[in-house]
């Protein structure tokens, strides 16, 4: 009886019904890929910059990004380069390697 009432009520507002299965709310709320740019400069300029985007554009973006379900992770080697690595000459292939898992998102700063 009391479905029977709903739906009448549903019709009589013309509003849709609510879909209250588990699955679709799981689908609705489920998370999306994260947002994982790749942050490419030179390791010795452009600090004042990345700290800038770290400190005040990040936070932005990850809350923009925790609004539409997923989040963001900027991927920044400054971070994560060890001094083994740098001088065995992996440092460019580590690069590589992490761009084309972030892609399509790629940040590059540039200047003179």
């Amino acid at each position: 009886r009391l479905k029977s009432r709903v739906i009448s009520a549903a019709m009589q507002s013309k509003r849709p019904l609510l879909k209250r299965s588990v699955s679709h709310a799981r689908r609705q709320f489920s998370w999306r890929q994260p947002i994982r740019p790749f942050v490419s400069s030179t390791f010795c300029d452009f600090e004042e910059e990345r700290d800038y985007l770290v400190k005040y554009v990040f936070p932005r973006l990850d809350k923009t990004c925790h609004e539409r379900g997923t989040y963001f992770a900027p991927v920044d080697l400054r971070w994560g380069i060890s001094e083994s690595q740098a001088s065995r000459g992996h440092v460019i292939q580590l690069c590589l390697d992490y761009i084309q898992k972030s892609s399509p998102y790629f940040i590059g700063l540039l200047g003179e």
